[in-house]
């Protein structure tokens, strides 16, 4: 038997695990199917994920974070091969989470205070950095950082990293969670990924440092042309080493199965078409979805300006609502990290496209 047939006589077998998003279901549910792959998608929470993929080695594929793998590489650490497929990018101005005693009500007021966050090195924290250097001119040796955990103390970091020279860094006590740190005021802001849960239950000692964050996020994209990256695919080298091929066949799929999330708004009469390339979409909008005829000039500037891109911002929905050419509406899926809130991205668009489509 040639060593080609034995490489196509049957499917390999992989097990990924990561978040399950609106854009990678289908992988989970087998609608999409991996060219030469019977995949084995196991729905993990991504801390979970990272820390079991970091630590044991659990699975063929994980999805991980950016600046653990980056921090494996720079070490010479070559245990995982990543691909150009990324389940989570978005913007983390809404990230930064303040005590509002304590005064801080721009990023220049960070200066010189106790700031928590989980690890140093995640891959929030660094776009976060990152902007308030850039942006704001707050470098990171101008805070005092305390790392632990958002709301369970005694947290560990998943790579063990030291920080850069002449920066001041603290564990937090092991009994106590950043989250309780914040609501005491002992540390006066705080970085997270997700809504801390004294922010969600409504405490008013506890606020976002950018109230509108959205404004920011549009700002920081108009200015640097970004849309940060957080999570990416990586296969185990050995994995990867033995079937190379793989590699191809599975980033098609995630291809694949984004697109057939995008689908799902097709059935409204006024969309024409969804297209787009990489993590860039855009929907088309039609007067008639049989011919795909467009609007005229003035239905499209009544319709865009007018009303489709108020009611999308009000609605909560940062995207770019264009008439320049065939009306657009244009977007950047995934615009943030879980699948329940990008259910909601698509409520709202569902919602405003078809009021928009009962206006004309």
């Amino acid at each position: 038997m040639s060593r080609m047939s034995v490489l196509t006589s049957a499917p390999i077998h992989l097990t990924y695990a990561g978040g399950l998003y609106d854009r990678t279901i289908a992988l989970a549910t087998g609608e999409v199917r991996p060219e030469g792959i019977e995949l084995n998608y196991i729905p993990v929470a991504p801390p979970e994920a990272f820390w079991r993929q970091l630590q044991f080695g659990e699975f063929d594929v994980s999805e991980l974070s950016c600046a653990n793998y980056f921090t494996l590489l720079s070490r010479g650490d070559r245990r995982f091969v990543g691909i150009p497929v990324f389940p989570s990018r978005t913007f983390r101005h809404s990230a930064v989470y303040v005590n509002s005693t304590k005064g801080i009500a721009r990023p220049e007021d960070l200066k010189g205070k106790r700031v928590g966050c989980a690890e140093y090195y995640m891959t929030m924290a660094i776009w976060v950095r990152a902007f308030l250097q850039h942006d704001y001119g707050v470098m990171p040796g101008d805070m005092r950082w305390v790392l632990g955990g958002v709301e369970q103390a005694g947290r560990r970091e998943r790579i063990p990293a030291k920080p850069p020279a002449g920066l001041q860094v603290e564990q937090a006590p092991p009994d106590r969670s950043l989250s309780d740190l914040l609501l005491a005021g002992e540390i006066d802001a705080l970085l997270s990924p997700h809504l801390p849960r004294i922010f969600r239950e409504g405490d008013p000692r506890i606020a976002r440092l950018f109230p509108k964050f959205w404004d920011q996020e549009r700002e920081y994209f108009e200015k640097h042309r970004v849309f940060p990256i957080m999570h990416t695919v990586c296969f185990k080298r050995e994995v990867y080493e033995r079937h190379p091929w793989a590699a191809v066949s599975l980033y098609k799929a995630f291809c694949e199965a984004k697109a057939l999330a995008l689908e799902r708004l097709y059935d409204l009469p006024i969309v024409g078409d969804v297209r787009g390339a990489g993590y860039f979409w855009g929907i088309e909008l039609v007067k008639d979805k049989a011919t795909r005829e467009s609007f005229d000039e003035e239905d499209a500037e009544r319709l865009l300006r007018g009303y489709l891109s108020p009611a999308l911002f009000e609605a909560g929905l940062v995207c770019r609502a264009d008439d320049r050419g065939d009306p657009v509406i244009q977007l950047a899926p995934p615009l943030i990290c879980d699948s329940q809130q990008f259910d909601e991205i698509e409520q709202i668009l569902r919602h405003v496209l078809s009021e928009a489509w009962e206006r004309v």
